[in-house]
């Protein structure tokens, strides 16, 4: 760790079908710092914003997330806005100095207000051209693959954040 307090970074996204991009996504904001905590987005939260549901469901995308070994840290995130999320990691003390998102955003949907009053810098990655999992599961459908339905049970919250205080 770079200081006596590690470097948080935080990160959020639907991540279902899983690709190098996503995976391209998530070691680069882990470089940015010591600690990377990653939001899934709800079943609810990506169809708030995404014209398809998620073909995993949210329990599934968060054991995935969960089990790279390059993510500290992965929780549910109800939406497109962090605040909430951001908030509870600096009330367990694990303040993100850095926030990340493919550089197919310029800002936040929602949340910016939240970034800047816990002084959290937004930091844009550059996205890998011409994929994405629209992409991805549009490719699938063209090739006639039956839609893939995994349940999971509910996930068990993170044993990191069981551990704090």
């Amino acid at each position: 760790m770079s200081s006596l307090r590690p470097r948080v970074v935080y990160t959020a996204g639907v991540f279902d079908l899983l690709h190098s991009g996503h995976i391209q996504t998530l070691k680069q904001s882990r470089a940015l710092g010591d600690l990377l905590v990653v939001g899934v987005l709800t079943d609810l939260g990506a169809a708030a914003y995404k014209p398809k549901p998620p073909v995993y469901n949210e329990h599934a995308r968060l054991e995935i997330i969960r089990s790279l070994s390059f993510v500290d840290v992965a929780l549910l995130q109800a939406g497109t806005d962090p605040s909430d999320n951001l908030r509870a990691l600096v009330t367990l003390g694990m303040r993100p100095e850095i926030m990340t998102h493919g550089n197919d955003w310029t800002e936040l949907r929602e949340g910016n207000e939240t970034l800047s009053q816990l002084g959290v810098e937004l930091v844009l990655l550059q996205n890998i051209p011409n994929l994405s999992t629209s992409r991805v599961r549009a490719r699938l459908e063209e090739e006639g693959r039956a839609r893939v339905e995994v349940t999971f049970k509910e996930a068990e919250p993170d044993p990191l954040l069981k551990a704090l205080p």
